[in-house]
């Protein structure tokens, strides 16, 4: 691979240039638009872990807490900015494998971005994920052990504790779902 294409993946890599910028560029050195996107396809799984906010990150903190629900403790992972100031907080639902470690890079990410980020697990009721997905594959029946009506009072809970948190906003609060998470 010549040293210039190695060098605008790892711009890429680094976050430095965008996908577009990448393909564009490459396309430039390889001459081919197929070249240029096999590149991106062979390096997919290498990108997702790189892009991973890792939790002893300096820039924010990150706490396993538990909050108050209606039919008792909701276990939860709770990830915001070490910058003392006033954030959006946000309520992170997971899919249907639980407080898995991609919902925890989530709630990361949201934290690098300037947010205060809540992710309840809401398989809390059951045993918490651990005991309910042990193996973290997706749990086919979740509607079934998890009803909506659960998933929307654990969520209420969920922002009553970010209202009291100092450092979250009142006034921006939010919520953020996966696809099927909130069927």
């Amino acid at each position: 691979m010549p040293e210039e294409l190695r060098e605008i993946y790892r711009d890429y890599q680094d976050g430095k240039i965008s996908r577009r910028d990448f393909i564009s560029k490459a396309v430039l050195v390889t001459g081919s638009l197929a070249a240029a996107n096999g590149m991106l396809g062979g390096a997919a799984t290498s990108d997702a872990t790189a892009a991973m906010v890792a939790e002893n990150d300096p820039d924010i903190l990150t706490h396993n807490v538990e909050y108050q629900g209606k039919a008792g403790a909701v276990a939860a992972y709770l990830a915001r900015p070490i910058k003392a100031g006033k954030y959006p907080g946000v309520v992170v639902i997971h899919e249907n494998q639980g407080l898995s470690v991609h919902i925890r890079d989530i709630a990361r990410r949201l934290a690098k971005d300037g947010y205060v980020a809540l992710a309840p697990d809401f398989l809390s009721r059951l045993g918490g994920t651990a005991k309910v997905n042990p193996k973290g594959g997706g749990i086919s029946n979740i509607r079934e052990t998890t009803p909506w009506r659960n998933v929307a009072e654990d969520v209420a809970s969920g922002f009553a504790y970010l209202n009291v948190l100092p450092d979250v906003r009142r006034d921006n609060t939010g919520l953020w779902a996966f696809a099927g998470a909130a069927r």
